[in-house]
């Protein structure tokens, strides 16, 4: 089994969207309450379209068989940039092609002078998952879905409340904790630690997000943000002008055998899946 390995190009956009297809519904049928999503060559466009986006097609024996779309996008709180590849820009037939299609991509991005990358996974499938750990990449943190229901009252010692533009400081210091315990061992991800101005953090759209906080004797002692689901409706006809898909053409390799070489709201219907890091390129 040969397989080819070329930049993504429009001409590939319909077999993607094949791809993600067929990959979102391996993943509804494990999870049901993901969105009942139709517009998958839109999704991808919507990948394709973002500033400096770039990405490989693989085939084999001339089919497609998997693709991978990144673009720069910003390194949260860390500053600086990395790939960072959502969850409807990658798909495969066999996870194990994800390992070449990474090698391929990377070699580029690694070029332009990358070096961090993220690559949204769903969840339920564990041999991409694992493949994705096997070029380097790890477990950053966990989308979900559930239902909505009122729960019975814990007694936890703590007062829920909504919080306020007044809570900014103590969202910024929840939000920075992980970074200050990556930077110590095991992970010693160089991190700073943020102490001299995580006051000053902010949102970049605080009316977006619906913040609740747990406080006990006075001490806010947790935190959660609340996102509200998007209106999927479709547009009206003629009230959207999709963006022309902008994937680089450049660049490219043949592979004969195995190469060994890793914001939500419009596009929640597809989430519940890993976003995976990787902090450096092996």
């Amino acid at each position: 089994m040969a397989l080819e390995i070329l930049p993504f190009s429009d001409e590939h956009l319909d077999a993607a969207a094949a791809l993600l297809r067929d990959s979102h519904a391996r993943h509804r049928s494990t999870e049901p309450l993901l969105g009942d999503v139709d517009d998958f060559r839109a999704q991808v466009e919507r990948q394709c379209a973002r500033e400096r986006a770039s990405g490989v097609v693989a085939l084999r024996d001339g089919a497609p068989a998997g693709y991978l779309v990144g673009a720069e996008a910003s390194s949260d709180n860390r500053g600086g940039t990395r790939i960072f590849t959502d969850i409807a820009g990658h798909a495969t037939a066999e996870p194990e092609f994800a390992r070449d299609l990474f090698a391929a991509a990377a070699d580029r991005w690694h070029e332009e002078g990358q070096d961090r990358f993220a690559v949204v996974v769903p969840a339920h499938d564990a041999g991409l998952v694992d493949a994705w750990f096997r070029v380097g990449f790890g477990l950053q943190f966990a989308y979900g879905v559930r239902e909505s229901s009122r729960e019975a009252p814990v007694d936890a010692g703590v007062e829920i409340r909504p919080g306020t533009s007044d809570d900014l400081p103590q969202l910024a210091r929840f939000d920075r904790e992980l970074w200050s315990h990556q930077a110590r061992s095991p992970s010693f991800s160089g991190l700073d630690a943020f102490e001299d101005d995580w006051r000053e953090d902010t949102f970049d759209s605080p009316d977006t997000f619906w913040p609740f906080l747990a406080e006990r004797d006075g001490e806010v002692i947790g935190e959660a943000l609340a996102v509200p689901a998007p209106d999927r409706r479709p547009a009206r006809a003629g009230a959207e002008r999709r963006p022309r898909p902008r994937c680089d053409r450049s660049g490219g390799a043949r592979l004969g055998g195995r190469r060994r070489a890793d914001r939500l709201r419009d596009r929640l219907g597809l989430r519940a899946g890993f976003p995976l890091d990787h902090d450096r390129l092996a």
